[in-house]
């Protein structure tokens, strides 16, 4: 109701196939890194850095419709179910496209003077997708005014992966590594 409150899905398929071409389209890019994004600077943020944007899902027509169900009113409902978190203006994140680190290469990311929090659960294993929602709700907070920022040098992420990301805390030098070890 919160989200969206003027529209009502009877089947909620349409907003899992959006999310499913979102991600298949991801993979295809991965697998031919260079076909059609060369030209397409928003492709290659989308590419390699999991990066969303209203123009980039202008690209994918195939589920919307004006004034019922834009690609506008996409984004905003998957900020709403953490699904992708907003990072700046207009540009949006969604953690589990970001590729994997291997393990063995967390530490390289480490900054010194960071603090690493490591998610661990005494049932056992983490939920899969908690890490992701975990970055995604720490990167939107409470409307969209989150005191966490995805740690940029020279206009490129720090370490931006799917389990091991650095934040830096808006208005401070302090920096916080998040490591999902499973």
């Amino acid at each position: 109701p919160e989200v969206l409150p003027q529209t009502v899905f009877c089947d909620p398929q349409v907003v899992l196939t959006k999310m499913t071409e979102l991600v298949e389209y991801h993979h295809k890019l991965k697998d031919c890194p260079d076909k059609g994004v060369a030209a397409e600077r928003d492709l290659v943020k989308f590419r390699d850095h999991g990066l969303l944007s209203v123009e980039l899902l202008n690209k994918f027509p195939k589920h919307y419709t004006e004034g019922l169900f834009t690609p506008h009113d996409i984004l905003e409902l998957l900020v709403s179910v953490g699904a992708i978190a907003v990072i700046r203006d207009s540009v949006y994140l969604m953690p589990a496209l970001l590729p994997h680190l291997d393990s063995g290469q967390v530490s390289k990311y480490h900054e010194r003077g960071g603090t690493s929090l490591i998610i661990r659960s005494t049932q056992g294993c983490i939920p899969s997708g908690l890490f992701c929602c975990l970055v995604a709700h720490l990167l939107s907070g409470p409307t969209n005014q989150s005191p966490w920022k995805v740690c940029m040098k020279r206009d490129k992420p720090l370490c931006l992966y799917r389990n091991c990301i650095t934040f830096q805390l808006k208005h401070t030098t302090e920096l916080v590594t998040l490591v999902d070890m499973f």
